[in-house]
Parts: C-alpha cells; sequence; structure tokens
C-alpha cells in the first residue's frame, strides 16, 4: 500500500511522534510511506516532503491543496492519514473526487466554532486516541459516533529502560520538577498556570527544588507566565532552567534526571515509567497525581506473575460508577520486561463484570499464582460475586518458584517494607526483586512472596533487606519448589511444609 501522512508541525508534539512511528512499522510491513508536514523534528526513513500545511492563509491553503492533490496523483497514494486539524482540511479538498481513502487521528481538542460541527473534514472514518477525544468528538464537535475508533497511543518502552539504568538518580538532597512537552495551544495554557500559581510557591517554600522546563519553546508560553519565568529566572537564577526544545534521546534524559513532572499523555507515561512521579494535567482536565486510580479511567489494578518467569505481569480493573459502563477487565503479559500483550481473551480473564479490587497470590499452594477479583458496581442493581481465576499453570514451561515468608524482629513483624533480591543459577542468571506490600491500592496481595524463577534449578543467592534494622541477609544455595521462612537477624533459614488445596466442587 502507498501511505501519505500529513502533519502541520512548527514544533514537536506527540502527533508527531505517533505519525513517524506508525511509518516506520508501516515501513517495515513492506508499505510505501511519505510524510507531508511544515517540518518534522524527528528523523523518518519515509519520503519527507515539506508543505506550510499549518499556515491558514487562504491563498497558503489553495496553493497546499494543489501541491497534495498533485503529489496524491503522482505517487498513486492509496490512503491518506491526517494528524491535526489543519492537515485534515487540506486532505479533505485534496482527496475530493480521487478514488484515495481518508481518514484522520486526532490527537488533541478542536476549537468549537460553526465551521467545525457543521462541515466536517475529518474523513470516513477518524481515530480519537483516548476515550475523551472521543466523548469530545461524539458530544462537542457533534460528529457520527459510528465513523469513530479510539485507539491508544502505542508506546515501545525498551529505549525508556535503557535511559533509566544509564541516567544516575539526583545528586543528595536536590529535588528536580519540571514542566515538559509542548508550550504551544492548550497544553501551553495550562503550563502557564502552572508557572504562575504554583512554581513560584514550591521554590519560595522548599529551597532543595531545582526547577527546568523543556519539550517546547518558551517564547510559545502566554505573555503572562513568560513574564513570570523571567521574574523566577532573576530571583532564582541557579535553580531555573529553560532548555526548549530536546529531541528524542536528549529529552528522555532530561526526564530520567527529574522527580517530579507535570505533563500529560506520552510525557506522562515515559516519565512514571522512568520512575518519576507525575501530575497529570491535560488540555481540557487536570487528573492530578497520577495513580492506578486515574490511569486509563482504571479503579483498580495490581502487578503479579502469571507465568512463573519473574516477570510482573498486570491486571486491570475496569470499573466506574456508571450503570451503563461495560468495559472488560484486562490481562497484559510481561514480554521480556521491554513491552506487554494483552492477553485477556486468552486467559479467559477479560470479565465483563466492573472490577473494583484485584489480589495475586497463591491460593491453592501450587507454586503459581492465582487472582481475585472483586467485581460488581455500587448500585444494588449492578451488584456481582466476588471471582477466583485459578491458574492452571503451564506443564511444559516447567517454571520453577518459592514462596517467602518474612518475619520481622525490630522490624514489624509482617515485614511491611522488607525488599528482597533473587538471583538464580544459570547461564545467563535471573535477577529478580521484590518488595513485601500489600500490593495496589483497592485490592490486596498476600505478604507471603511467591516468586516464579523461570526455568532455574537452584537460587544461588537470596539477599532480604530489613527497613528497621538496616541489616542485610544473604543466603546462599537455596533450593526452590516450596515455602521457607526467613526471620530477621537469623543466620539460616526454615522450610514450611504445606499441601496444595483442591478447587471447590
Amino acid at each position: 500500500m502507498r501511505i501519505l501522512h500529513v502533519l502541520s508541525q512548527t514544533q514537536p508534539t506527540g502527533a508527531e511522534t505517533y505519525a513517524l512511528a506508525l511509518a516506520e512499522r508501516q515501513l517495515s510491513a513492506g508499505h510505501q510511506v511519505w510524510v507531508v508536514s511544515d517540518k518534522l523534528h524527528f528523523p523518518t526513513k519515509a519520503a519527507y516532503v515539506p508543505l506550510a500545511v499549518h499556515n491558514r492563509r487562504y491563498l497558503q491553503r489553495l496553493r497546499n491543496i494543489k501541491s497534495l492533490r498533485a503529489l496524491i496523483q503522482r505517487e498513486a497514494i492509496d490512503l491518506v492519514h491526517a494528524h491535526s486539524r489543519a492537515a485534515s482540511w487540506v486532505s479533505y479538498y485534496s482527496t475530493l473526487g480521487l478514488p484515495t481513502a481518508y481518514l484522520s487521528t486526532v490527537h488533541g481538542r478542536q476549537h468549537l466554532h460553526a465551521s467545525v460541527r457543521f462541515h466536517d473534514i475529518y474523513g470516513d472514518r477518524v481515530i480519537a486516541i483516548c476515550e475523551n477525544l472521543r466523548t469530545h468528538l461524539a458530544e462537542e464537535v457533534a460528529m457520527d459516533p459510528s465513523k469513530i475508533r479510539m485507539i491508544p497511543n502505542g508506546v515501545d518502552f525498551a529505549e525508556i529502560d535503557a535511559i533509566r539504568k544509564s541516567v544516575p538518580p539526583p545528586a543528595g538532597d536536590r529535588f528536580n520538577m519540571a514542566i515538559a512537552g509542548r508550550t504551544t495551544g492548550p497544553k501551553g495554557e495550562r503550563a502557564g498556570e502552572i508557572l504562575e500559581r504554583v512554581i513560584p510557591r514550591v521554590l519560595e517554600k522548599f529551597p532543595q527544588v531545582e526547577f527546568e522546563i523543556f519539550g517546547g519553546e518558551v517564547s510559545h508560553l502566554p505573555a503572562e507566565a513568560q513574564k513570570k519565568l523571567a521574574e523566577l529566572q532573576a530571583k532564582y537564577p541557579r535553580r531555573v532552567k529553560t532548555r526548549g526544545f530536546l529531541s528524542g534521546r536528549e529529552f528522555y534524559e532530561a526526564l530520567a534526571r527529574q522527580n517530579l513532572v507535570f505533563g500529560s499523555g506520552r510525557v506522562a507515561m515515559y516519565s512514571a515509567r522512568l520512575g518519576a512521579t507525575v501530575v497529570s494535567v491535560g488540555e481540557s482536565d487536570a487528573p492530578g497525581l497520577l495513580r492506578a486510580s486515574n490511569l486509563s479511567q482504571s479503579w483498580c489494578s495490581n502487578f503479579g506473575d502469571i507465568d512463573g518467569d519473574g516477570l510482573l505481569d498486570i491486571y486491570l480493573g475496569t470499573g466506574e460508577p456508571s450503570l451503563a459502563s461495560l468495559v472488560p477487565n484486562r490481562m497484559f503479559r510481561n514480554l521480556g520486561g521491554g513491552r506487554f500483550a494483552d492477553v485477556s481473551s486468552a486467559t479467559r480473564t477479560g470479565h465483563l463484570q466492573k472490577g473494583h479490587g484485584v489480589s495475586f497470590g497463591d491460593w491453592d499452594r501450587d507454586g503459581d499464582q492465582d487472582i481475585l477479583v472483586e467485581l460488581g458496581g455500587s448500585v444494588p442493581g449492578d451488584r456481582y460475586h466476588t471471582v477466583l481465576f485459578q491458574n492452571p499453570g503451564n506443564p511444559g514451561a516447567a517454571h520453577a518458584w518459592i514462596t517467602l515468608k518474612l518475619v520481622g524482629v525490630r522490624t514489624n513483624r509482617a515485614a511491611i517494607g522488607a525488599r528482597i533480591k533473587v538471583v538464580t543459577e544459570g547461564d545467563p542468571p535471573l535477577a529478580i526483586h521484590r518488595h513485601v506490600s500489600t500490593g495496589s491500592s483497592f485490592g490486596a496481595n498476600p505478604l507471603e512472596q511467591t516468586i516464579g524463577l523461570g526455568r532455574a534449578r537452584r537460587i544461588a543467592l537470596l539477599e532480604i533487606r530489613w527497613p528497621t534494622s538496616g541489616t542485610t541477609q544473604v543466603f546462599r544455595d537455596v533450593p526452590v519448589g516450596g515455602m521457607i521462612e526467613v526471620t530477621e537477624s537469623r543466620d539460616s533459614w526454615r522450610s514450611v511444609a504445606t499441601s496444595r488445596i483442591e478447587l471447590p466442587r
């Protein structure tokens, strides 16, 4: 297929990242791809054609339509994919009367005026990158809901994880805080409000805080925000910095140095993955501190290892108060630590009832983790019983396991806060880290830690760090396939006999 992406980039945004990532994937699948835009801020293997799409003057728009239509006909384009309101406007008129398919992806809220509501220039199909935008298009823009598809941004965390390992955390008691991302449009307005109302008070009250803004040019911020930023730079010359546009790895490394980030969309996802606290501030709303409870409108989530490979998988409960809401709960399997795959259907865990509490634990004492989910809505007509998903295991994989029961002495008896490190025998060895806690909010895991060990035959190293005493216990050559009890400060562990529990019939 011959595909043309149309953008109106004057500075880097998530739309460009999205479009170029999609273009690279299409190229790798054997398609031919072109990209038209005012500018591109990231490299691409697609054929790039510069065009002043962002310029909305009528004469320039006519030139854009003529140039784009000529390109479509000359290159026999099969599909035009627009990524902004300006790009959609030009693409709509460029494809009139041609057999070329045309669709748009909407990356942000649309300005609400008569031409938007009464003149649909977005194509036969429209992709909204989040549920808020789908609602906005259907209810505020008055777009036909049947033509809208919600497809969330895809994110590849491989590069992000490598950067997290290579960038050192802030030194000493310094606390780094940043506003990251674009500075134009509604997001720029939100950034300006934070600059005017929040940052001055934080800098005054907390002398260890250092603040910077990057990802977009400061000159694009509202005038009052620019004025306030200049005042802060004059008052705190060593603590307030601006870095403007940063590309690719440089941007990710800047995020990795932050303790707290104000951002949304991809910035929020990347920052959370890099270990920063995230305050989510979007175009139309501000969910605030990013938690599981406001991530993708999920009410509950939890982590566990369903396949015994030592990597934590995720179960999302998608409950919300509305009686009309009907969204399957989701199970995501960790694929090698780089990405997740939706295995809800394959594991038969995609229950339609509203999920309000998720727990992972080895209920039947067979060495793999089962899932207990509290289901049902908040009103009497929406009630449902709690469900236990019993893990059948995978005999072909024959993954090893161990269950650890920790007993604190100086630390609390439940050992909450203790940190566990397991290193298996083998080439290469598998290093696994766990933190004793009750798990996620709105759900709780057992304090006993059932840990999948892949195909390991023995544990080369077991290390326990106790939070109150500050001591570390180290045990070597530990057998697998059972439960052991470790008591704080004792020189040895002891085996705990368990028997398998059969499912009630």
